[in-house]
């Protein structure tokens, strides 16, 4: 009888979670994002060259910042927008001044 007694005053105590998924918006809360690297000068020229020498079907690997990390991405080269400074590899359009690196394949 004692036992019974002890187990529902425990089970009266227990932890219990009051906001289903708080643990986890605290968690995304308090990442800290990636650091935006910063181009150097000498970068940001070989940069520029390899998209004035990108044509439309080439094979790309791209590596850009968006939404606080660092996304790779390997995709087919389909257009350049020099206004809107924007390119697009695959469907996805990606800011120009994101860009950390491209490599052409």
């Amino acid at each position: 009888m004692r036992d019974e007694f002890t187990a529902e005053r425990a089970k009266q105590f227990s932890p219990f979670s009051a906001l289903k998924g708080l643990d986890e918006a605290m968690y995304a809360c308090s990442r800290r994002p990636d650091e935006r690297p910063m181009l150097a000068e000498d970068a940001a020229e070989e940069l520029n060259k390899r998209l004035c020498a990108m044509q439309p079907g080439d094979n790309i690997e791209c590596c850009f910042y968006r939404g606080g990390k660092l996304v790779h991405t390997v995709g087919c080269f389909e257009k350049i927008y020099p206004y809107e400074r924007r390119i697009k590899i695959s469907g996805t359009l990606i800011g120009i001044d994101a860009v950390v690196k491209l490599k052409i394949l």
